[in-house]
């Protein structure tokens, strides 16, 4: 940041941005500045006391003519006319998403002079876009094959996710999903804490072992710690239940409650 003189004006907290191709002033700190600012459909009016500068319209900017010198400053842009960039531009400038007729129609309705040019294609085929091509591909499964479940409750899988950015109405920020492998059934909790999912469990054990009419035998959840409490273990040796625990950093090997998490945040509406 420094200071520099634009005729009479002198600006502070500038920024030297040697990309940028001109020298744009702000409208908006003027004005915090104490200076006032008019536009017409020609010039603009730059005043205060007696300090009075004058900008002429070339096209849609408004160019400020600098007494010292023979360089011109921008003011401030006028209009959000963008210039024709390629439907591949506008993709990604989108966030990569998909932008097919209905949601060009309404790009073209909400920007204004929004121009598309012509798709690029090689040899006669629409181009790929390479960074959506890398993030739409998985990594092939890391673990060997396994004998699947059989009966219902046989193995259950869990995790849990967050916390959200965002809080429910009540104050969770976590969910808790378990989901039996053989039916592939999720039940999900919301959660305030990490330490409730003790609770949470016996409580979704006791409910699914009548309704499954069997017994949980197995329990596979990632290895956090609020799976691996001693308050927890020794309730799951007190019912029986086998206490599968995936290896640290291997998410692969709690892939369906993983896959489970994936499923429910991209389904979210936001």
């Amino acid at each position: 940041m420094g200071e520099v003189w634009v005729g009479p004006i002198r600006l502070s907290g500038v920024l030297h941005v040697p990309r940028v191709g001109g020298n744009l002033i702000s409208v908006g700190r003027l004005i915090d500045s104490g200076f006032e600012v008019s536009f017409d459909a020609k010039r603009c009016m730059i005043s205060q006391d007696e300090i009075q500068l004058q900008g002429q319209r070339e096209g849609n900017l408004y160019y400020l003519q600098i007494r010292r010198s023979h360089d011109l400053a921008k003011l401030g842009l006028t209009t959000n006319k963008s210039k024709p960039e390629s439907i591949e531009i506008w993709h990604s400038r989108r966030g990569h998403r998909t932008l097919d007729e209905p949601t060009i129609r309404y790009l073209q309705a909400h920007v204004s002079e929004l121009i598309i040019k012509t798709r690029r294609k090689s040899n006669n085929q629409t181009s790929l876009c390479e960074t959506c091509a890398l993030g739409r591909q998985h990594k092939e499964p890391a673990t060997g094959k396994r004998q699947k479940a059989e009966e219902l409750l046989e193995v259950v899988h869990s995790d849990v996710c967050g916390p959200m950015q965002v809080s429910t109405i009540s104050g969770e920020r976590y969910f808790v999903t378990f989901i039996d492998e053989k039916s592939g059934r999720i039940a999900v909790t919301l959660l305030k804490n990490k330490s409730e999912v003790l609770g949470v469990f016996q409580a979704y054990r006791v409910r699914a072992e009548k309704e499954a009419g069997r017994e949980i035998k197995t329990f596979r959840p990632d290895g956090g710690g609020e799976y691996t409490s001693e308050e927890f273990k020794t309730y799951l040796r007190s019912c029986g239940i086998v206490h599968s625990i995936s290896p640290p950093y291997t998410p692969a090997h709690n892939g369906l409650a993983e896959r489970g998490n994936r499923t429910l945040m991209e389904s979210a509406v936001v």
